[in-house]
């Protein structure tokens, strides 16, 4: 299952338009991390990735903080 769920993930066009855009400078590893969460069906994890990023950018969180501001994050939306 998991190498029909990586197949899937990177033949889907709009992942590999990612990735393209990334390799030309004019892409972000956000966006490519977002079109796999979108191809592999996982649309919640990609919600709960950018309510992470937020919270980080919100908060000045230090990456050594990440885990802490993870779990954080997570009760913050009521999912934990």
């Amino acid at each position: 299952m998991e190498a029909k769920l990586i197949e899937r993930v990177a033949l889907n066009d709009e992942f590999q338009a990612a990735c393209q855009r990334y390799a030309h400078g004019n892409g972000s590893s956000m966006a490519i991390a977002g079109e796999a969460l979108r191809a592999a069906g996982m649309p919640e994890l990609l919600q709960a990735a950018v309510l992470v990023r937020d919270y980080l950018h919100r908060n000045g969180t230090r990456q050594g903080d990440v885990p802490l501001a993870l779990i954080e994050a997570i009760r913050a939306t009521g999912a934990a």
